[in-house]
């Protein structure tokens, strides 16, 4: 699997988890765009995957969604590794 594939794979998986574990929480996307100090457009886009999200939004993010940060991991750390084997 090429980097590109892997990039993007990569930012769905971790942006689908943040996605699910917000709404399992009740929390709706303006309200975690607040807490963590970015717009409603740009956590709509770590959400799809359309943009990577940095290292430290994504530790702030797993903080205000009480989560440990290897929660909004494991997706894609399964995907990837069903696609080594």
């Amino acid at each position: 699997m090429d980097d590109l594939v892997r990039g993007r794979l990569r930012n769905f998986a971790i942006g689908a988890a943040v996605q699910r574990m917000r709404r399992d929480r009740g929390l709706d996307d303006y309200r975690l765009a607040r807490q963590v100090r970015i717009s409603t457009k740009t956590l709509l886009d770590y959400e799809s995957g359309e943009e990577a999200i940095p290292a430290a939004k994504l530790f702030e993010i797993a903080e205000v969604l009480a989560v440990p940060i290897e929660e909004l991991l494991q997706d894609f750390a399964d995907v990837a590794h069903l696609l080594r084997d």
